[in-house]
């Protein structure tokens, strides 16, 4: 019921000669599963959010620079085993969004981040599974935004 799934559904995945089958267990007339079993199958259902529960959520970042926020980046990229093109295809990114965040990422010194805008900081958060992707965006942009502001002025006094 908390996954959204009808009891067939279940029943099905816990069939013996399925491929996979879910593991259960009998008390009495009933069946269950165990709950370790069970978050671990309905992860790999489509469109599943786990509970998240506050003893467990990380503390979201807050970053000093913008090399820390590359560094992290970078650190969540390769622990969601996502490549560049991997990630943008998920993102459905343009080509200078893609600049900008290679940029980003390698801490360039003319890093042009003016196209990372908070909602689209919000979906990297999301691809790189971030526990809070709002938090981190807003980080994101907080450090950014002295960058996109400078470059800004720079534009209007040529």
């Amino acid at each position: 019921m908390l996954g959204g799934l009808a009891e067939k559904t279940v029943r099905m995945a816990a069939n013996p000669k399925g491929k996979d089958p879910l593991v259960t267990f009998k008390d009495g007339h009933r069946t269950f599963v165990e709950p370790d079993v069970a978050l671990r199958w309905l992860s790999t259902r489509t469109g599943f959010r786990p509970t998240v529960m506050l003893d467990q959520v990380r503390a979201v970042r807050s970053y000093p620079s913008p090399e820390s926020l590359a560094r992290h980046c970078k650190l969540l990229r390769d622990e969601a085993g996502l490549s560049h093109g991997t990630l943008f295809k998920q993102l459905g990114w343009s080509r200078p969004i893609q600049t900008a965040y290679r940029q980003l990422e390698d801490a360039a010194p003319d890093l042009d981040c003016r196209l990372l805008t908070v909602p689209q900081l919000h979906k990297l958060g999301r691809a790189l599974r971030v526990s809070d992707a709002g938090a981190f965006a807003r980080n994101a942009a907080l450090v950014l935004a002295p960058i996109a502001i400078q470059l800004d002025c720079d534009s209007i006094s040529k």
